[in-house]
């Protein structure tokens, strides 16, 4: 009987010690996501210039990607690219030009 109650003691501290480490393991990778999230969400704040520039076909995207990519990082930078990219200087649609006329 006193081996059975031993075992039964090792058993439980196995689990509880699986347990712990689970418990662990999944804080420590829901830290982990937190990060990545983070991070996407930090990128996504840099390159909001970029993204601003491509998306409404900004006829110097070019340059306002290359000045948000190597001069963002000085804020100065950043806010000029901001402000460039946020000039309503559009690419001319020749297809749409054309039919036009």
């Amino acid at each position: 009987m006193q081996e059975n109650s031993e075992a039964l003691v090792a058993l439980i501290g196995v689990v509880l010690g699986a347990a712990v480490l689970l418990a662990l393991f999944l804080e420590g990778l829901l830290a982990l996501s937190g990060l990545v999230f983070g991070a996407a969400v930090l990128l996504a704040m840099y390159f909001h210039p970029t993204i601003i520039a491509l998306k409404h076909n900004h006829l110097n995207a070019g340059a306002i990607v290359a000045l948000n990519l190597f001069l963002g990082w000085t804020g100065l930078g950043w806010i000029g690219a901001l402000i460039w990219a946020s000039m309503n200087t559009a690419k001319p649609v020749a297809a749409g030009l054309a039919a036009s006329r």
